[in-house]
């Protein structure tokens, strides 16, 4: 999807209505360094992408607002939210969600620009998925 499409869907918000960890904490510029983590499994890394803004993308008709004052994007494109809506996993559940508040897609519009640093598992904490790297310390 990422590679592919430009995009990394992501919930605005959870499903009790909340604003999602983090997700305001990101700008048109940042990186999300993007990595595939199974239990038990080497995690492997999908690659480095930059949050752009719709202008920026190839297509830039399939979005519409930003959401909860943030770089997120509703999809407003109705053959890319049928793709969303009909994407599954390898374990035949959906893939992406809809945003609960929103009731459509949202994620960010994004160009890879490399490979993300290698993957440390002291980064993540629990069930969060997004959050910003520690700053490196001068030795």
């Amino acid at each position: 999807m990422v590679a592919n499409r430009g995009f990394i869907c992501r919930a605005a918000h959870t499903k009790a209505g909340d604003v999602a960890p983090n997700v305001t904490k990101v700008a048109a510029g940042d990186r999300i360094h993007f990595y595939f983590t199974q239990p038990g499994k080497k995690a492997r890394d999908i690659g480095s992408y930059e949050v752009i803004s719709p202008e920026e993308h190839p297509k830039p008709e399939v979005f519409g607002e930003p959401v909860a004052e943030s770089a997120l994007h509703s999809i407003e494109d109705a053959e890319f939210a049928d793709f969303l809506a009909g994407f599954r996993g390898k374990d035949g559940k959906p893939g992406y969600e809809q945003d609960t508040m929103v009731d459509k897609y949202v994620g960010w519009p994004v160009r890879k620009v490399g490979a993300p640093p290698p993957f440390d598992p002291k980064w993540f904490s629990g069930m969060i998925s997004l959050r910003p790297l520690p700053t490196p310390t001068a030795e």
